[in-house]
């Protein structure tokens, strides 16, 4: 058997993709497929309960499609010791041909109260509410249950009565921390997919591959190295941040055996930023790293058009090249150096390679999150939450809202233009700690950070990563546009409230737009009403 054909397990047309209750004799592929299963904490949990709960207990293992519920509960049914559990993998589908899947449910909960036996059920959850709609009202009781599942989601293996819910989303496949995106998930998939020992079945066939210099053999070994797979990880961090596109086993693979096994002639790397047949790959090609500009890119790409880089970026390149097995288009030499930078700036320190593209944009917002995931703050956490959100955040969209003045207006804001001249109220933020640990997040798509302004007003600006992005940029000098649609309005709907929150305060100024660094007039609100002091000239 050939290297591509044994990844064929992996691909989303393949038999194995989807699992059944299968039991006997298994033909050889399966080998390859079930060489590379890891079980996942999730399934020990439920195995566990399976073990431990009451003859008439209902177990529900909920995610959402290509989540691998078939799978594990499939391993479960093929254990002597659950033989007197009843296993219904899949509640989106109707067991007839002409029945509903609701139907279905009703007639297993129908069974499960008449018998009182162990009920293991694969469900998504959309199914959910759909039965709760739809279901018969005889198991109103179990509407309830799915009611309240619905509500406490976040619970890890919550249980009411007689019903257990494992959810799939409770057990991220993706973790981020300041330090950036993790996944023990991809670790683990990819390094054992790729280890070099003769159990590997994969990797008997890539040594092969290997004597002929067969381009999927580098890709094999691409796929191997940490660095390149640290970048997959950041890559899909990115996605489920952007796009809400999760990190779903059956895509993940699939993705994998069509990153080894297409042929382009960039290679591995061509293929991860060209658009493939697989979810994941077209959310990807949208956080290509070449989307970002710099300085520092902009000359490596001026040096490269005129022949005038290093002799050290030039070995670079040639080590690039070697590494990915073909020759390397312009914009590939760069994501290649983008993925491989750490192990390039050690073998290559002088290349103008290195650095070219940097990742402080979803550190510092990991960074945030995983402060924010704290239910109480330490002085040193406190101290960074200001210095993110008030020091540097607030500091930039303040600056933004009073670009169309030449004069520095520190502390106040721009609440109002006539024509020649701009209003600007006293602004005095600062987050509020006491709320934001009260508030603690569950995830990082969206995180609300309330804001108190003037003493007594509350702002909420409800960040998320692409705001977030938004805002840093104005820092480097970026105006955005309508064209950015989502982040734009919710910036601008939280400028407006900011503005708002200041239409009390006692301190207002009044700024010639034309002339640079003049103050114009400063008006301070009493109880007798306001005392205007300036220069009228």
């Amino acid at each position: 058997m050939r290297l591509k054909e044994a990844l064929s397990v992996l691909s989303k047309s393949s038999p194995y993709s989807v699992s059944t209750l299968r039991k006997g004799q298994q033909p050889d592929e399966y080998k390859y497929k079930e060489y590379l299963y890891i079980e996942p904490q999730i399934a020990i949990d439920l195995e566990r309960a399976l073990n431990e709960t009451p003859t008439n207990s209902i177990l529900f293992l909920c995610g959402s499609s290509g989540d691998g519920k078939s799978e594990v509960l499939t391993r479960l049914y093929n254990k002597p010791e659950f033989q007197n559990v009843v296993f219904h993998l899949d509640a989106t589908h109707g067991k007839t041909q002409h029945g509903t899947a609701v139907e279905s449910l009703d007639e297993l909960f129908d069974k499960q109260k008449k018998q009182q036996h162990k009920l293991a059920v694969g469900i998504n959850i959309g199914m959910f509410q759909k039965f709760i709609k739809f279901g018969s009202d005889k198991h109103s009781d179990i509407k309830v249950l799915f009611s309240k599942f619905l509500e406490n989601r976040h619970e890890k293996g919550y249980q009411i009565e007689n019903a257990y819910f494992y959810d799939f989303e409770s057990y991220p496949r993706l973790h981020f921390d300041k330090s950036g995106v993790k996944s023990e998930f991809v670790f683990s998939y990819l390094k054992k997919l790729t280890k070099e020992c003769g159990s590997n079945p994969f990797y008997e066939l890539y040594i092969s591959e290997k004597e002929k210099e067969n381009q999927i053999a580098y890709n094999f070994q691409i796929i191997s190295l940490p660095e390149f797979q640290s970048a997959l990880v950041y890559l899909f961090g990115l996605i489920r941040l952007h796009d809400e596109q999760f990190l779903i086993p059956r895509l993940f693979v699939d993705f994998i055996y069509q990153l080894i096994t297409t042929e382009n002639d960039d290679g591995i790397i061509g293929n991860l930023f060209t658009c493939l047949d697989n979810q994941l790959s077209e959310k990807i090609v949208g956080q290509d790293p070449l989307q970002s500009s710099s300085q520092k890119l902009d000359s490596f790409l001026l040096a490269l058009a005129t022949g005038s880089l290093s002799e050290n970026t030039l070995e670079s390149i040639n080590y690039l090249q070697k590494m990915a097995g073909c020759k390397l288009s312009k914009n590939n030499i760069i994501r290649f150096a983008w993925v491989l930078n750490k192990e390039l700036g050690d073998l290559y320190p002088e290349s103008e390679l290195n650095n070219l593209i940097n990742n402080e944009v979803l550190e510092s917002y990991c960074a945030l999150y995983e402060i924010l995931v704290k239910s109480e703050f330490n002085d040193e956490e406190a101290d960074l939450l200001i210095g993110i959100l008030e020091e540097n955040l607030l500091a930039d969209v303040a600056n933004y809202v009073n670009r169309k003045v030449n004069t520095d207006v520190s502390g106040f804001v721009i609440s109002r233009e006539l024509k020649d001249f701009a209003i600007c109220n006293k602004v005095e933020a600062e987050i509020d700690l006491d709320w934001l640990e009260e508030n603690r997040l569950t995830a990082p798509d969206i995180m609300p950070i309330r804001f108190l302004v003037n003493g007594d007003e509350v702002v909420t600006l409800k960040l998320d990563i692409k705001v977030f992005t938004l805002i840093k940029n104005i820092q480097h000098g970026y105006l955005p546009n309508r064209n950015l649609h989502n982040e734009y309005t919710k910036l601008e709907e939280f400028i407006s409230e900011l503005i708002a929150a200041t239409s009390k305060a006692k301190e207002v100024r009044i700024i010639d737009k034309k002339a640079q660094g003049t103050f114009y007039a400063e008006a301070k609100k009493s109880r007798r009403g306001y005392t205007v002091v300036g220069d009228f000239k």
